[in-house]
């Protein structure tokens, strides 16, 4: 059926998940489907103890949990290719292209995060230059880093077109800008 229940999980992190010390808490889902139309109130009382008058939308659950958390999905493609536009398309209506990532490389996942956390606490240079240097020089590091490059393509757009229009230096790796060295992200 092409889908899992990532609006059940993205119920509970919404009414019950609690960070009272972050600023915007980051919320990363990883899988390969699209979510239910909607979270059933049964579901949502038998897991969880949440209360819900009726089924709730999928669209309102992640409405409710973008309010509390930036909120990624790292998509592997999905094996039937038939399904794969429409489960790209329902994360993308659900969260924007820009908190999509489709990574067809498992191992490259943990970059992929970085990736994101960089964006959100404005270090997407800094990352780069990281990742360069941690990966470049393993024999297929051009390959792994290409290849969270573009995992990272829509997530990374607004800055690496404004260091492009900048005319900031780019990397050797796929023209994408670096920036000063900083803190680690972690």
């Amino acid at each position: 059926q092409a889908m899992e229940s990532y609006e059940l999980m993205a119920l509970y992190c919404a009414r019950k998940v609690k960070m009272p010390k972050a600023t915007l808490p980051i919320c990363i889902f990883i899988g390969d489907e699209a979510p239910y139309p909607a979270v059933k109130r049964s579901q949502a009382s038998d897991f969880f103890g949440i209360s819900l008058e009726e089924d709730m939308p999928t669209e309102e659950v992640f409405a409710e949990l973008k309010r509390k958390f930036a909120v990624y999905i790292i998509r592997a493609p999905y094996q039937e290719n038939k399904d794969e536009s429409k489960i790209h398309r329902k994360w993308c209506d659900l969260l924007g292209e820009d908190h999509v990532s489709v990574l067809p490389d498992s191992n490259r996942v943990l970059d992929v995060i970085f990736g994101i956390l960089a964006r959100e606490t404005d270090r997407i240079g800094y990352f780069h230059e990281e990742l360069e240097e941690r990966q470049l020089p393993d024999k297929d590091g051009e390959q792994k880093v290409a290849t969270v490059y573009r995992a990272l393509e829509t997530i990374h757009h607004e800055y690496t077109a404004k260091n492009h229009r900048a005319g900031t230096h780019h990397s050797s790796v796929r023209g994408v800008s670096r920036g000063p060295k900083g803190k680690s992200l972690i």
